[in-house]
């Protein structure tokens, strides 16, 4: 009985070590802080309520007056969206590189993930696309909520709805830019 007690510790020891291992790992995918544009606020936080989850946010800048902001998660919480959403951020990264839409980013997103997932899972994902120098932001969302644009004054100017179902559910899907 005492060694089945003290190998049960041990065990969920293990467990609670290999946890807190993966937090801070999926801690490190969020950006460490917002990037500076002349003329716009920017801010994001994350605050998960499971140990590990497929929540995501990020910034990517593309130049000096261009950038992506991408907000996803993944259905489920645990392990396993977790590593489905750091797999996600590193494809949605290489797609930013080369594609120049929102639109055709989670497009060509859409096909891998639908290729690589078990079905019942998925990605939502609000990608916007923002141009400091046209002062001008495009957003292609696929089944997020709606992200939403603040005035100067607080107010609300634009809801970035979701014109597309989410991620990996479909091989095909229509996401347009807004």
């Amino acid at each position: 009985a005492v060694a089945r007690d003290m190998t049960d510790r041990r065990l969920r020891e293990e467990h609670e070590m290999e946890l807190s291992l993966a937090r801070s790992v999926q801690q490190g995918l969020f950006p460490a802080r917002a990037p500076r544009v002349r003329g716009f606020d920017i801010a994001g936080t994350a605050c998960p309520t499971a140990a590990m989850c497929g929540d995501y946010y990020d910034f990517v800048v593309l130049d000096d007056h261009r950038l992506c902001l991408a907000i996803g998660d993944v259905s489920g919480h645990g392990l396993g969206p977790a590593l489905l959403m750091a797999s996600t951020r590193a494809y949605l990264r290489a797609y930013l590189d080369t594609l120049p839409e929102v639109g055709a980013v989670l497009r060509s997103l859409n096909r891998t993930l639908a290729a690589e997932l078990e079905s019942g899972r998925f990605v939502t994902m609000l990608l916007a696309g923002l141009d400091a120098r046209a002062r001008t932001l495009t957003c292609a969302n696929a089944g997020h909520p709606p992200g939403i644009v603040l005035g100067r004054d607080g107010r609300v100017r634009a809801r970035l709805e979701s014109t597309a179902p989410p991620l990996g559910a479909f091989p095909e899907l229509g996401v347009e830019d807004t």
